[in-house]
């Protein structure tokens, strides 16, 4: 973790148990780019907080797209053998790392480093190798050509970052560049400006998407920001049988909203205030709602809820959001997008 952060993050000592919650650091990677690493503390802590700092290794596993499963010369014994397990049931693909000079452990899959004399080269060209381009995000696949018009709406108000546009905004607008398409973008009130039968497509803020639809003309796709992020990072399909939810909700069900992000939550917060009154007008009903932001593990008492809400995960990977809707389907848990709920919602 230290020699990939090029920094002392991580405390290292020969005594188990050294390392407590996961240690989180965003790092650029030779050859992959923008990553976040994550050391955890093991499975094998036999001290009275073991099960804690097992039930966040496991739930980190589920977040990651690729493990390094770190050894000494003593080689793989029962806790990495049940590590292993854990991670094959994620479908998680895994590497053994010796992270020592003696070269006594070998196979399939092992790579020895000496974090002290081997150069650190060696081992991100052999996560690159194993990591590839799996990981790589495409928000408009092949809808998009070089040429093509797009137009980003972006709302400046009161839940706009100071100084700087949101995460998925960033992406769409470099994806165009990239795709060396024509990026025109623009507050709500200055879309009519570059609107005309040359456009291909509008993205938007979902909050604004009653108003945004009001202007775009027929033929012109319309889509938000959160609806590209669930099908580059979601399941569509599974937000699509969930929507079918909001028209069978009673006084007093319970509402699971899940963001994939922490910040501080305003009188207009999106998830925790706009959706919730957005859900109770559109069913007419009084509902309950809870609410989990992050990576926070989700409840265990899933079989209370009759919808759950997901973000779009522009913070988050495609695994840590599709590992939040694994579970939510094997549980029988209807679940959608922000995006796609807020659409429905406001009838466009």
């Amino acid at each position: 973790m230290n020699v990939l952060a090029g920094e002392d993050l991580s405390i290292v000592s020969p005594s188990a148990g050294t390392t407590t919650d996961p240690v989180r650091r965003a790092v650029e990677l030779k050859g992959v780019g923008a990553v976040v690493l994550v050391d955890t503390g093991g499975i094998d802590d036999v001290t009275p907080l073991g099960s804690e700092r097992r039930r966040a290794t496991l739930a980190a596993m589920e977040q990651c797209d690729m493990g390094l499963l770190v050894t000494g010369a003593e080689g793989i014994g029962a806790p990495e053998r049940e590590l292993m397990e854990q991670a094959r049931l994620v479908e998680l693909p895994i590497v053994t790392v010796v992270n020592v000079r003696e070269r006594s452990v070998s196979g399939a899959g092992t790579f020895a480093f000496d974090p002290l004399h081997d150069p650190i080269e060696a081992l991100c060209d052999h996560i690159t190798k194993h990591l590839g381009r799996a990981t790589s995000l495409s928000l408009f696949g092949d809808g998009i050509s070089a040429g093509d018009r797009v137009v980003l709406v972006c709302p400046i108000d009161s839940q706009a970052p100071e100084g700087r546009l949101i995460l998925p905004q960033v992406q769409a607008l470099r994806e165009l560049l990239d795709k060396r398409a024509i990026a025109h973008v623009v507050q709500p009130s200055q879309l009519l400006s570059v609107l005309d039968p040359g456009v291909r497509m509008v993205v938007t803020d979902s909050q604004a998407i009653a108003g945004v639809r009001r202007l775009v003309p027929e033929g012109v796709e319309l889509t938000t920001f959160s609806i590209l992020l669930a099908g580059a990072k979601g399941d569509i399909a599974l937000y699509e049988r969930g929507l079918e939810a909001l028209d069978r909700l009673s006084d007093g069900d319970r509402v699971l909203v899940m963001e994939s992000c922490l910040h501080h939550v305003g009188c207009d917060d999106i998830g925790r205030v706009k959706i919730p009154r957005m859900l109770e007008r559109y069913s007419g009903r009084t509902l309950r709602f809870d609410f989990i932001g992050g990576t926070q593990p989700l409840p265990d008492n899933l079989a209370d809820y009759v919808l759950a809400l997901q973000c779009g995960g522009c913070m988050v990977n495609a695994r840590s959001v599709k590992a939040r809707l694994r579970r939510l389907e094997r549980e029988h848990v209807p679940v959608t997008n922000y995006g796609m709920a807020i659409r429905k919602m406001s009838g466009c």
